[in-house]
């Protein structure tokens, strides 16, 4: 059996000390650290299936430990925090974040959220992935050529799987808040991409919001 291994980044003993408790009863592997530093150290070493992150950490912003994670590796992360403000939740799912939870919350339900992670993982690894510093993606085992603005997209929506993004927000995740076109530039580009992840289907049009990346069994 393979054991999913879990690093939990949190600098309050306690909570991580019941954290670790749940996520071992459940049949995971928990390594945990307080630092930011030692984090991105430990994930140089270990191959983590998901971290835990909180953002208000003693040495480290969380925030750029988040980015480095993301980065440089394929793990999953889960934003754990005490910072309830939309924007910092959206902020956490711009730099890659796959799921965003608020303190106080259930243990049950943290351990619930890391199983989604987790499937998340298993959705996107087959049929299309994409390759890291590489404007390419594999679509069945074939490696496809992407334009970096196509590659973005798709990251950002595979980043966001199965949660319906709006064209507004791909405008501005993609082409930046001063970009001055319409929705349909991101149209012109989800039709270039679609065409090029043929024959796998994985984008779909949400009416009257946007898209959303799902892949069809």
């Amino acid at each position: 059996m393979n054991v999913k291994k879990i690093l939990i980044v949190e600098n309050e003993s306690n909570l991580v000390l019941m954290m670790t408790q749940y996520l071992e009863d459940a049949g995971y592997f928990v390594m945990s650290t307080p630092k930011g530093t030692e984090a991105e150290s430990l994930i140089t070493k270990h191959e983590f299936d998901v971290v835990i992150l909180d953002i208000m950490l003693d040495d480290l912003d969380g925030w750029r430990v988040c980015r480095h994670i993301k980065s440089t590796t394929t793990t999953k992360v889960l934003i754990l925090t005490a910072r309830h403000d939309e924007e910092d939740k959206l902020f956490g799912f711009d730099l890659g974040a796959d799921d965003y939870m608020t303190k106080p919350f259930s243990l049950k339900e943290l351990v619930i959220r890391v199983g989604k992670v987790l499937s998340m993982t298993h959705i996107q690894s087959q049929p299309i992935e994409l390759l890291s510093a590489s404007l390419e993606v594999m679509v069945n085992g074939t490696k496809v050529a992407l334009t970096k603005t196509e590659r973005d997209v798709l990251k950002y929506l595979i980043d966001h799987q199965g949660v319906a993004v709006s064209r507004e927000v791909l405008l501005n995740a993609i082409w930046g808040y001063i970009y001055e076109g319409d929705s349909r530039t991101v149209d012109t580009t989800i039709k270039r991409l679609r065409k090029k992840l043929s024959p796998v289907t994985c984008i779909h049009t949400v009416f009257g919001v946007g898209y959303k990346f799902e892949v069809e069994a």
